[in-house]
Order: C-alpha cells, then sequence, then structure tokens
C-alpha cells in the first residue's frame, strides 16, 4: 500500500493482480538484475511512479542535460520539461515517440506540462480508479483546461461556466476533482 491507499482506499481497486507468472519470476528477475549490477530502487509507501518522479527531478536539478522516462503512461506528461523527456515505444505500426514540453503540450492542448495534472482531476483516470468529474471526459476537460487553467480556479470560478449541466456537475464534484488532482500528481519528494 502507498500513501494513496491511505487516503482512497478505491484506488487501483479494479485494476487485475499482477499475472502470476510474472510474480513467480520476480525473485529471478531481481537476481538477474542485480547480476548485471543494474541499481534497484524502491521506496516503501511510495509508487514506482513517484520513485520515477523524484529521481527525474533531482537529475534534473543536478544538472544533467537530458533525462529520459521510459513509459507508455500518460501520467508521466506532466514531468516533462526541456530537461526531461518521455519516451514512448511504439507498438504495432505506431512508431516510437520521443515527447518533450511541445509535444505534451500539443497532445494535450495545454500550455504548461504540469496541466496534464489538472486534466487528470477532471476527466479522471480508470486504470487507477481515481474518480474526476463523472460525466467529464478528455474533450470538456481540455475546455475547462482552456478557460480556467487549473482544478483549484475552475472550483474557484465555477459561476463561469455557461453550461448548466456542466457548472451544476463541477460545483457538486468540485471537492472530488480537487482530491483526483491529488492522486494523480507524481511525487517528487520520494525519501
Amino acid at each position: 500500500p502507498t500513501f494513496r491507499h491511505e487516503v482512497y482506499s478505491e484506488y487501483k481497486a479494479h485494476r487485475d493482480p499482477m499475472p502470476e507468472e510474472i510474480e513467480s519470476n520476480l525473485p529471478w528477475i531481481c537476481r538477474i538484475i542485480d547480476a548485471f549490477r543494474i541499481p534497484r530502487l524502491t521506496c516503501e509507501g511510495f509508487e514506482a511512479d513517484d520513485v520515477i518522479g523524484t529521481l527525474s527531478h533531482v537529475a534534473e536539478l543536478a544538472g544533467f542535460d537530458k533525462v529520459v522516462m521510459v513509459t507508455p503512461d500518460k501520467d508521466f506528461a506532466q514531468l516533462v520539461t526541456p530537461t526531461v523527456k518521455m519516451y514512448r515505444q511504439g507498438r504495432g505500426k505506431t512508431p516510437d515517440v520521443l515527447m518533450g514540453v511541445k509535444e505534451v503540450c500539443e497532445k494535450y492542448d495545454v500550455s504548461n506540462c504540469r496541466q496534464v495534472i489538472d486534466l487528470l482531476g477532471r476527466w479522471g483516470d480508470a486504470i487507477d480508479n481515481i474518480p474526476g468529474i463523472p460525466g467529464v471526459g478528455e474533450k470538456t476537460a481540455k475546455k475547462l483546461i482552456a478557460q480556467f487553467g487549473s482544478v483549484e480556479e475552475m472550483v474557484k470560478r465555477v459561476d463561469e461556466i455557461k453550461n448548466d449541466r456542466l457548472r451544476e456537475k463541477v460545483r457538486e464534484n468540485g471537492k472530488q476533482a480537487l482530491f483526483s488532482k491529488m492522486l494523480a500528481t507524481i511525487r517528487l519528494d520520494a525519501p
């Protein structure tokens, strides 16, 4: 369990367990990694996402010219900076992609990469069971980002939402959106 499970017991509740064939081979995988002297870093109470986020942040602060996170997980787009890139391996006919600030901003219609957290706070994340605002998908979340920027600003200025149904959804679920944003935020301070 991580700090996210402590505040939200339903976090990742619908995710399938690790396949038995992988779980039973983990000790062997760890022995092979150790034999090749490849560092294995973990931190109790934190997810691998938070460890990777912390490492990318520390590397950037230490002056590394380029840091590359290899992952297909859209959550990591929030960590992209001029120094930190996200490499997504292609599948099938989809090519490999190296995403920098420009690519993340274009893909998610945000003005800065940290706003990916605000998107996830609004539309949620089914894989991690982050609720977001019910009925708000990616398209509506992007419109709300364009209008308000942050989830906090959206909640504060909810009366400016012209669509009556959407305004009520945001009013009723504003606290949930803020909570979802907190759950979706990759930590940069794992000990």
